[in-house]
């Protein structure tokens, strides 16, 4: 591994940890902070010890190219000079190498920098494996914690935790950071003919009939109107439009669907949905159990749970439950859990005008 490529990745961990430890960030959990501390202490005891190796290597380095700017001068060669003087001042500045300023380099100074990076090598190889371990346990401990907030049904905390192992640069697991995100809508992974099981359809007709349905807790203010299919039907995805201000993205509104007993269909446009950036739908056997909000509704995280027709609930166990990615706004608050208990969805309400200012849940009793 080169040289560049491990500055690369401390740099990454450095503006990882320090996201971590903004002055006056919130301490979402103790016991994700139980993990975290200890972690970003064996990494900055990694880096310590690369500042140790890396000293005398540096110092070599800054000794040759200071001999060989000297020489180059003395020859007259004024280019070449140029270069090397470039070469000592990134190196004091601990600015990356850009391919192009290898390129240039003449041919001294280019078989000092190799013997620089061959130098190094040995060390930035260990340091990174290192690296990588410290995070792979890390990551491990994470999933375990997550694993046991959803056994316990604390999505919201779940999440939090989720939001901790996305938040790991993929470079400390040495591996490429992924492309960015196109805004491309979701394929939906439901069939669009995708039918309601008709005795379940039936039970929640008459739940909707005789209006013994039960109301969550919104977003924000309370109250707005409903959109509740009254042929009995269980909530399985939105179509969402995000938009832009100077702190990055919200959710302005959103398109719920239904599965009925004949198809899916699209329900009534919370605010108005006049571009559709992000889509997410139910795996086969699985409906919307709830949400996780933040910044009023402004955030939205969709949790799925698998359909259980013969109970009239949802199955709680956490290899069914799974969440979309944020959409909106992705603020490290703790989010708000709308559902998620295992009751079926069966609408949704909420105060709408030209965006879905609040949205709330409708579920099965």
């Amino acid at each position: 591994m080169k040289l560049t490529a491990f500055i690369v990745s401390l740099s990454l961990h450095l503006a990882y940890t320090s996201l971590a430890q903004v002055p006056g960030a919130p301490t979402q959990l103790p016991e994700l902070d139980a993990l975290r501390v200890p972690y970003q202490k064996n990494l900055a005891a990694t880096q310590a010890y690369r500042e140790t190796k890396m000293a005398p290597v540096t110092s070599a380095y800054a000794a040759a190219l200071e001999k060989l700017e000297k020489d180059a001068t003395t020859r007259g060669e004024i280019v070449n000079a140029g270069r090397i003087k470039t070469e000592r001042d990134r190196l004091e500045s601990k600015n990356e190498l850009t391919a192009a300023e290898r390129d240039q380099m003449p041919p001294p100074l280019r078989a000092v920098y190799d013997k620089y990076q061959n130098d190094a090598k040995p060390i930035v190889t260990m340091v990174q494996q290192e690296e990588r371990k410290q995070t792979r346990q890390y990551l491990t401990s994470l999933e375990s914690l997550q694993r046991h907030f959803t056994a316990q049904k604390e999505v919201a905390k779940a999440a939090i935790v989720d939001t901790e192992r996305a938040a790991i640069p993929p470079a400390l697991l040495g591996v490429s950071a992924p492309a960015p995100d196109k805004k491309t809508v979701a394929t939906s992974t439901v069939i669009v003919n995708g039918k309601l099981d008709p005795v379940l359809a039936d039970k929640i007709a008459e739940v909707v009939k005789n209006g013994s349905v039960k109301i969550t807790e919104s977003s924000g203010k309370p109250g707005g109107n409903r959109d509740v299919p009254e042929t009995g039907a269980l909530l399985v995805g939105f179509e969402f439009q995000e938009m832009k201000y100077a702190k990055g993205l919200y959710m302005r509104s959103l398109r719920p669907y239904f599965m009925t007993r004949e198809k899916i269909v699209a329900g009534i446009d919370r605010g108005k949905v006049e571009t559709v950036s992000e889509k997410v739908m139910a795996r086969s056997g699985y409906a919307v159990a709830g949400l996780l909000t933040v910044a009023g509704g402004k955030g939205v995280r969709v949790i799925f749970m698998k359909i259980d027709p013969v109970t009239g609930h949802f199955d709680t166990a956490p290899n069914s439950t799974y969440m979309s990615k944020w959409i909106g706004t992705k603020n490290r608050d703790t989010p708000i859990q709308i559902g998620g208990d295992g009751h079926f969805i069966i609408g949704v309400y909420g105060l709408t005008g030209a965006d879905a200012d609040t949205i709330g849940l409708v579920e099965m009793p």
